[in-house]
């Protein structure tokens, strides 16, 4: 159910701590709860979950990219995977 678009922000917010808990790792989890503390005017908090989801966001692209990327010419791919 999508509590946020139906208005009722309070169980949004509810559901998505609860969400944020169980996986500290989610940066849509993060990411919403953001949205919702900010239409329920909680700015110091919304800012400090949109911040999260973005640092969550730049690490998953961080580990896309690396993954994605050839290895570089003359050097062992598995060492560059341990120096990480």
């Amino acid at each position: 159910m999508n509590y946020r678009a139906l208005g009722h922000l309070t169980e949004a917010k509810d559901k998505l701590e609860r969400a944020v808990q169980l996986d500290p790792d989610s940066q849509k989890a993060h990411y919403q709860l953001g949205l919702v503390l900010t239409a329920l005017k909680d700015n110091d908090s919304a800012r400090v979950q949109l911040a999260v989801a973005s640092r969550l966001r730049s690490a998953s692209d961080d580990k896309v990219a690396w993954v994605l990327a050839p290895p570089s010419t003359g050097t062992d791919h598995a060492a560059n995977e341990k120096n990480r």
